[in-house]
């Protein structure tokens, strides 16, 4: 064949001109030592399999013949063209070429493969997909990097300048106030009706002693948080998550409950139980595995307690194997802030628990169940009320 491809202990596999010798693409990259690639039957893709647990595909080739708007697109771009003596001569007209090429692109047939990849190329980066010919976009992935990686605020807003959370997050970890105030109020000014911007919007004012407009924003968030579901209902998701070590959080989550084991070297099982506490009210069991010195992590509904005020969070729950587990009210706003901590000695009966939060200033807090590992739990009938 023209081309061969080869796996390397650099984490990628290079494709290869078997006349030349040279590569003809960037390196294939992975997580992990890529152990396996080849290509497909009709020479268009590329799988690879590595040990970080995922197979890619790769396109390498397009079907057809190159159209000459495609020269006139790389001409545009670039700004030149090679003349007849093989040197680049400057283009003073290269936005011609670009029109042209548009155009073209939009008098394509459906099923042309490169008027489809020019119209991915040629939309603005934040409406368009991640990659061409692929479905994820690319503000799905930006929200993904935000959920998952603390170190990613630069990226996004080198991407996407005006998102609200990436600018929110920016503000908050300023140093200098009145950058800090102005990034957090930009955020809100983009994005007023998203509950996490207007919670790190929340947690600056809060830190810069403005309290009253910090508890406004505070109530206004938890209108408009998901998490703030109370207790386990009927509503919920499967999930299937990569943790810590190769191991995975998966099963059934109820609404508003949130997995936080993504760091944590252990394997955590949910399961919808068919009865709750009481006739009518649904339930969730939680199996552990792993090291008993390591607490799994789930985050349940949001709360928010006015300073002096008190709220109690109550729990019903029973245990097989007799598993005592920690429940907890912490701040997701401040995590130095103390949290409110009740040990559960669960028996094999259905039990009601109880945790007070008296907090001594406004408290936005979260319910988390941790469960140490080769645990057995069983959940069920969560509220927080009043005192």
């Amino acid at each position: 064949g023209d081309f061969l491809v080869t796996v390397s202990k650099s984490n990628s596999a290079m494709v290869w001109d078997t006349a030349s010798w040279k590569p003809v693409a960037e390196p294939l990259r992975h997580d992990g030592l890529v152990r396996d690639a080849g290509f497909s039957s009709d020479g268009r893709f590329i799988v690879t399999a590595s040990e970080d647990k995922t197979a890619r595909l790769w396109l390498v080739a397009l079907p057809g013949t190159v159209p000459e708007w495609f020269r006139q697109l790389t001409e545009g771009v670039a700004g030149y063209q090679l003349g007849e003596d093989g040197g680049a001569n400057s283009l003073t007209d290269s936005f011609v070429n670009l029109a042209v090429v548009k155009q073209a692109v939009k008098e394509a047939p459906k099923d042309d493969v490169f008027a489809e990849w020019a119209k991915w190329y040629l939309a603005e980066p934040v409406d368009r997909a991640v990659m061409a010919f692929t479905q994820l976009s690319t503000k799905d992935y930006l929200a993904q990097r935000l959920a998952t990686d603390d170190s990613a605020i630069d990226s996004v807003l080198l991407i996407q300048p005006n998102n609200a959370l990436a600018l929110a997050r920016h503000g908050k970890g300023l140093k200098e106030a009145v950058a800090a105030d102005y990034f957090t109020g930009l955020a809100v000014r983009y994005e007023p009706q998203n509950p996490e911007v207007l919670w790190v919007r929340a947690g600056y004012l809060q830190n810069a002693n403005q309290f009253e407009p910090a508890y406004e924003l505070m109530n206004k968030a938890m209108t408009l948080d998901p998490r703030a579901a109370a207790g386990i209902g009927a509503e919920g998701a499967e999930i299937n998550l990569r943790n810590r070590d190769n191991n995975t959080s998966r099963g059934w989550l109820p609404k508003g409950w949130t997995d936080r084991n993504r760091a944590i070297a252990m394997s955590v099982e949910y399961t919808k139980l068919p009865e709750g506490p009481a006739a009518g009210t649904s339930a969730l069991g939680i199996k552990t595995t792993g090291s008993v010195s390591v607490q799994s992590q789930l985050a349940g509904p949001r709360f928010v307690v006015r300073n002096r005020e008190k709220q109690t969070i109550r729990i019903w729950a029973k245990s097989d194997k007799r598993t005592d587990f920690l429940l907890s009210a912490r701040s997701f706003l401040d995590p130095a802030e103390r949290s409110f901590d009740q040990q559960i000695r669960p028996t094999d009966k259905w039990q009601e628990f109880k945790v007070i939060v008296s907090p001594a200033k406004d408290f936005a807090g979260e319910v988390l169940i941790l469960v140490p590992g080769d645990g057995s739990v069983q959940i069920g009938n969560i509220q927080v009320s009043k005192e």
